[in-house]
């Protein structure tokens, strides 16, 4: 397990019993704007030594040693605000395919937390893409009328992409080249800024089971859920505890058998679990930290 603090990063290999602070120079930003999104780091899955993080300016870094060092693979300079490792494909090489997005300044303070108090050089908000597990990224998109702020695979193709940016959703045909914002039925919320994406396979289905959260504090408990390519989704008033600003939404079961019904929310002020498709929410035990 890694976590990522403004305080630096650090590994636990007995259940977070110990940690140990891991030599990465990296600016994570665990209290301003970007923290909303949660730190970024990734890991490619059944890889586990290999590892991504990202911070507020530094560029990206990968580790092939499970954290005991690092390189950097995509330039300082920009805000990095998540990382998707696509766990449905993989080239003839076994290498997935990575997603790693970005928000520049102009956007970030549209998350309601005001300035960063870190100062991205870059003035554009990137898409880049990896096909060799990470080993290098170019750019796919390149855009300067938003921020990147979250960003998901679809099963139904490994050119679908899902994005939630600083000014609504975008759904993606063709590895970030063609986009457009699309509105999940209440036009003025679905333009709001979206930072929490999760989605979960539900056993055969062709194209994946998803939930989204735009920021809105006139109704915290709202998430919109599709089950469809991502480009039609419906509104839903969440019942029992709900934290007043989640940071990721996530499926207790990433697996080919999933029935899709279980999900974890990670909230600023703790963790919390539905098992009936997130209509219900209650809190675990357990405190978030960052």
């Amino acid at each position: 397990m890694i976590r990522a603090t403004s305080a630096g990063t650090f590994r636990t290999n007995d259940g977070g019993k110990s940690w140990q602070q891991l030599p990465l120079n990296c600016d994570f930003d665990g209290s301003g704007p970007t923290a909303v999104c949660g730190e970024v780091v990734a890991f490619v899955p059944g890889k586990p030594k290999t590892i991504f993080a990202a911070g507020e300016t530094m560029g990206l870094f990968r580790s092939e040693d499970g954290g005991d060092s690092w390189s950097r693979v995509v330039d300082a300079g920009n805000r990095f605000t998540a990382i998707d490792i696509n766990p449905y494909f993989r080239n003839q090489f076994g290498d997935t395919v990575i997603h790693a997005v970005t928000c520049p300044d102009q956007f970030i303070e549209l998350l309601g937390r005001g300035p960063s108090s870190f100062r991205a050089s870059e003035a554009s908000a990137f898409d880049f893409v990896s096909f060799d597990d990470g080993k290098s990224f170019r750019t796919h998109v390149e855009r300067n009328e938003l921020g990147y702020l979250n960003t998901l695979s679809l099963r139904c193709n490994q050119s679908v992409q899902l994005y939630g940016t600083t000014h609504g959703l975008i759904h993606t045909f063709s590895f970030g080249m063609d986009n457009c914002l699309y509105s999940t039925s209440l036009p003025l919320e679905s333009l709001r800024p979206f930072t929490a994406i999760g989605g979960s396979v539900v056993q055969q289905q062709f194209c994946t089971r998803k939930f989204v959260q735009a920021i809105n504090p006139e109704t915290p408990r709202r998430l919109s859920r599709s089950d469809l390519g991502g480009d039609v989704g419906s509104w839903t008033q969440t019942k029992g505890e709900f934290p007043k600003c989640v940071l990721k939404i996530v499926p207790a079961d990433p697996t080919n058998n999933s029935n899709g019904r279980n999900w974890w929310l990670v909230g600023e002020d703790g963790l919390y679990r539905s098992s009936d498709q997130c209509e219900t929410f209650r809190r675990v035990g357990i405190s978030n930290t960052r």
